[in-house]
């Protein structure tokens, strides 16, 4: 099986992961085409005669991780509920160990975030369809709020914070020279439009704080800050022109409560944030090593989740849990950050030798979008239980494959390099006796 063979399997799960068209299609839910597209993709890994996987840090801390989420889910009070979290989340696992282990090749990386983003388009563009066209909304906080076709992510904040963690690997690819077809280009425009489009249109506070985050970040990384900030400018307030009169007045009630079209229930969501987060606390105090088990804050908040991650975290799975998922967390965003050095050095290297190598420039800005996206998923989990999101993996994947890439290409510019000289020493041993034979 060719390695582009093999991405293009691993990309057709990837639209089934987060398309989910069998919990839109209930006709399709009695297929299971989730689970055979999974068997299959593990026995294509399999016989993968390419695949490898390393045992990195990062790796160790999430296997840790994992094992204190069983060891949580054995000990909960409610551990049938417990078990199911961590079976879903074990699923996500698989996933991400058949990525890290078959997608190494720059052309393999590229062809997934591509895949990531194509899929994006496709799942917030018939969510869009259904709330524009087909009057698909959930009326909450006194708004009518658009949310994903799906019912894993679906939820208007949650489905606002997918769209958020995908926007840095749209800045990725931005670029005339990234995209080699003009439909592709096409495509990542249109989705760049509608994006933020339908961000507002979930009413999302946090959704909203976290897009603005993000555009702060790429303005920092602009080489012209004043025109990107410029630009930022104008997109927030177009944007804003186009936004209905309640949804204004909802993402207004982020510094003013009181304007919110439900008042008492956008102050009461604020306030949830923080009983989460004190709740978690709580918990913690009384179970300080594997907390009170996955998903069983809500029997401890009367049905309600913590809506923060390190209120959920720390509640649910104690200091154990904690400190192994946030130096998991720690780990991949060192690789990143080691992985752009890297790819800076070689880049100047390659560009100072003539050399053609592969597109490192890409690589970099895939290692800086996971790191975006990292810095997002952590600022937004101060409004939202995302700890057992995939784009935490999703960053690690790209840390992971690129760092084993790096690894590689470091060994085979020593050997370019040694047979560059190996081909100028006779020239050189030939200069030095003539210079010999004329002293």
């Amino acid at each position: 099986m060719s390695p582009m063979a093999m991405a293009n399997i691993v990309s057709g799960y990837l639209f089934l992961y987060i398309f989910r068209p069998y919990e839109f299609w209930s006709a399709l839910g009695s297929f299971h085409l989730e689970r055979i597209y999974m068997i299959i993709l593990v026995l294509c890994a399999l016989v993968y005669n390419r695949k490898r996987f390393t045992m990195t840090a990062a790796h160790m801390w999430l296997l840790f991780f994992f094992l204190v989420l069983i060891f949580s889910s054995a000990l909960s009070s409610h551990s049938q509920v417990a078990f199911e979290s961590t079976w879903k989340y074990s699923k996500s696992l698989i996933f991400y160990v058949v990525l890290v282990s078959t997608i190494h090749e720059p052309r393999q990386i590229r062809r997934i975030a591509l895949a990531f983003l194509g899929t994006m388009l496709l799942y917030v563009g018939k969510s869009a369809n259904e709330y524009f066209f087909h009057g698909r909304y959930m009326y909450r906080m006194g708004i009518a709020r658009m949310y994903g076709i799906d019912s894993t992510n679906g939820d208007p904040n949650s489905f606002a914070a997918s769209i958020c963690y995908s926007l840095p690997f749209v800045w990725a690819f931005a670029g005339r020279q990234r995209l080699a077809f003009r439909w592709q280009r096409l495509a990542l425009l249109g989705y760049a439009l509608l994006a933020p489009i339908a961000i507002l249109f979930t009413g999302s506070r946090s959704g909203l704080v976290t897009g603005l985050l993000f555009l702060v970040m790429i303005s920092l990384k602009a080489k012209r800050k004043f025109a990107m900030v410029l630009l930022a400018v104008i997109v927030v307030i177009g944007g804003w022109q186009f936004t209905p009169h309640k949804h204004r007045l909802r993402f207004l009630s982020i510094i003013d409560p009181s304007v919110a079209p439900a008042a008492e229930s956008a102050e009461s969501s604020a306030e949830g944030r923080i009983k989460g987060l004190l709740h978690g606390i709580d918990l913690f105090t009384s179970h300080p090593l594997f907390g009170v088990g996955p998903n069983n804050t809500t029997f401890t908040l009367n049905g309600f989740q913590a809506h923060n991650l390190y209120g959920q975290i720390l509640g649910e799975l104690g200091g154990l849990g904690a400190f192994a998922y946030f130096a998991f967390v720690t780990c991949t965003w060192l690789t990143l950050r080691r992985n752009t050095r890297k790819l800076r050095a070689l880049q100047t290297y390659n560009t100072a030798s003539g050399t053609s190598p592969p597109d490192f420039d890409m690589l970099s800005r895939l290692c800086k979008a996971s790191s975006m996206a990292l810095i997002m998923l952590l600022f937004n989990g101060n409004f939202g239980h995302n700890m057992f999101r995939f784009n935490w993996l999703f960053s690690s994947f790209f840390a992971v494959s690129i760092a084993q890439l790096l690894v590689y290409a470091k060994a085979s510019l020593r050997r370019h390099i040694i047979n560059e000289e190996q081909k100028r020493l006779p020239s050189t041993v030939a200069s030095l006796g003539m210079s010999i034979h004329q002293f």
